[in-house]
């Protein structure tokens, strides 16, 4: 993400950096561009979704009980979970 810092051994937010990216908007906003740098946003303008349409899926219908969404931080660390260029 672009303005958070995540404790890699908890998997907590520690810090908000800026607001760069700060905005007032509906929240439907939020809900459908959210995780935009990790490839999970629903819209998709950004890039491939490295989980293939299961994480837009689950943020749609609330089903995370799925093993192949990604559920914590942890999991976008494997290098097969992200799409670095």
């Amino acid at each position: 993400m672009n303005n958070i810092l995540i404790d890699p051994t908890t998997c907590k937010l520690t810090a908000l950096i800026d607001f760069d990216f700060a905005c007032i908007a509906h929240p439907a906003h939020e809900f459908l561009v959210s995780l935009q740098d990790l490839g999970g946003n629903v819209m998709g303008p950004y890039g491939e979704d490295p989980t293939e349409g299961k994480l837009a899926q689950a943020l749609l219908s609330g089903g995370f009980s799925d093993g192949d969404v990604p559920g914590t931080c942890m999991d976008f660390k494997r290098p097969e979970a992200l799409s670095i260029r």
